[in-house]
């Protein structure tokens, strides 16, 4: 084999394994959040219900022509394992109104997911007779809408969690679309960093409104 062909074999070998994950369709997966992070005595006491409206949980957000990132319900769910990791009752999915009061110790409103996607050139190489070599960057940004009501259905607070992500990677090709896998995997990670916020306010809020209580 010439040098020439054989390199045209190298990076054809190449081509092929950063394009093997077009079938992504941006699902949640679960298993990209990291495992539980409170210890069992550590979790605030009592159940928070979660609502995450319809329009909200089948947003999409389209990257590119190959992957259509489920972002709405990639935050429905990260938001649910970041609760049920810090109370000790979890998190019950309620669909439509607010729920009655009794049982919940609050509830927790997803109004809103967003998705931004952004690229760059990082650096440019010209492999004759190839044609190309190119290092591109994808910055993200993901964020939530959330309301909080209180246990008889009284705003607390409405607040955005906004959360950054990175990838880097090369491709012999002039398109510039990520691998598809990549980039939801670096929406769960940032989902799952902005249910983590958003459960720590929820369980310092519940920790001084008890504190609250006992001082009167």
């Amino acid at each position: 084999m010439t040098r020439s062909r054989r390199q045209l074999s190298i990076w054809l070998a190449l081509l092929a394994m950063l394009q093997g994950c077009a079938s992504y369709e941006g699902a949640p997966n679960r298993a990209w959040f990291p495992a539980a992070t409170t210890a069992a005595k550590s979790r605030t006491p009592g159940r928070v219900a979660l609502i995450v409206p319809p329009q909200v949980q089948i947003s999409v957000s389209p990257v590119g022509e190959l992957l259509k990132l489920q972002v709405g319900a990639i935050a429905e769910q990260a938001m649910r394992a970041a609760l049920d990791d810090g109370f000790e009752s979890g998190a019950p999915q309620v669909y439509g109104a607010l729920p009655a009061t009794g049982g919940q110790s609050a509830t927790l409103v997803i109004d809103a997911v967003r998705f931004e996607h952004r690229e760059r050139t990082v650096w440019f190489v010209w492999v004759p007779p190839l044609s190309q070599l190119v290092q591109y960057e994808a910055s993200t940004t993901l964020a939530f809408d959330v309301t909080l009501f209180d246990a008889r259905g009284g705003l607390v607070w409405t607040r955005t969690y906004d959360d950054a992500g990175r990838l880097v990677w090369t491709t012999t090709s002039a398109d510039s679309t990520p691998l598809p896998k990549d980039i939801g995997r670096v929406a769960h990670e940032s989902a799952w960093r902005l249910g983590q916020r958003a459960s720590r306010d929820l369980r310092e809020w519940m920790d001084a409104e008890r504190m609250r209580r006992r001082s009167l």
